[in-house]
């Protein structure tokens, strides 16, 4: 089963786990240690959404925890984006539980991506805009923001209550030395720095070299400006847990990014 994580009363993390061994194309080659794979739920009473489906390889581990975890409530999922780490599971999901409402922010018709027999016992995908909330599925505390660093047309939801940023592929430079450490980071002791970040995030941006980060910048500190996380939850990574750590994970990535001179124009 994948791991359970309490990341608030109504917010869980379904975490596996993987060797960092070179072989993964978002670390650096000479990186070792074991990177978390996270999925994330929140709960209502009768309700609970899940926040993309992981990858396949951890399917099965997947459905047993998350049968657990939702009991009898309905299940709907959302996808923040269209790679592996956030679909692999989504046929299988809803194979598991008919019925099931897919909702996105991203433009690519999301069952279009699971085999016609399937998506035929499923309501149609709903697709929402960016700023939107999850207010219509039960979930008015959940709203959708664009990464301000991303690909895919990426969408980065926010849970208010418990202030905890999902951030899909960013903020995840964090890895495990051992595989049965937490994934939940809550001190600040061994957490990476700015350039062990920089050159972790340039292996997936690549674009980061020769960009002039000034409209990223605006959109980054539009972001944290309106939005205070106490928790920050990747797809990819540790989970960084409680205000003032978060305060300090996140000056860390401005620096990585943005106190370099830039090389090239902005696109």
């Amino acid at each position: 089963m994948s791991r359970v994580e309490k990341i608030a009363d109504n917010v869980l993390a379904l975490t596996d786990v993987v060797p960092i061994d070179g072989r993964l194309s978002w670390r650096p080659p000479k990186a070792r240690g074991f990177e978390p794979c996270n999925k994330y739920v929140v709960l209502s009473d009768e309700r609970a959404m899940l926040f993309d489906t992981g990858y396949a390889a951890h399917g099965d581990s997947l459905v047993a925890s998350l049968r657990e975890v939702i009991g009898s409530r309905k299940l709907f999922i959302f996808i923040t984006r269209i790679e592996m780490e956030c679909i692999g599971n989504l046929g299988k999901l809803l194979d598991q539980w008919p019925g099931t409402q897919v909702v996105t922010a991203n433009v690519v018709p999301i069952l279009g991506l699971v085999h016609p027999k399937v998506r035929e016992a499923h309501p149609a995908a709903i697709h929402l805009q960016m700023g939107d909330t999850l207010a219509d599925f039960g979930f008015p505390d959940i709203l959708i923001n664009q990464g301000p660093i991303r690909m895919l047309g990426t969408s980065w939801p926010y849970e208010r209550r418990s202030r905890t940023l999902m951030t899909t592929d960013f903020f995840g430079c964090d890895a495990l030395e051992r595989a049965v450490d937490s994934p939940l980071r809550t001190t600040s002791d061994g957490r990476p720095a700015p350039d062990a970040i920089y050159e972790t995030l340039r292996c997936k941006f690549d674009w980061l070299d020769i960009a002039v980060m000034d409209s990223l910048l605006r959109d980054w500190r539009a972001l944290f400006g309106a939005t205070k996380p106490a928790a920050i939850a990747p797809i990819h990574g540790r989970i960084q847990m409680g205000e003032a750590l978060v305060r300090d994970v996140i000056e860390d990535y401005r620096r990585a990014l943005f106190d370099r001179a830039p090389t090239g124009r902005d696109t």
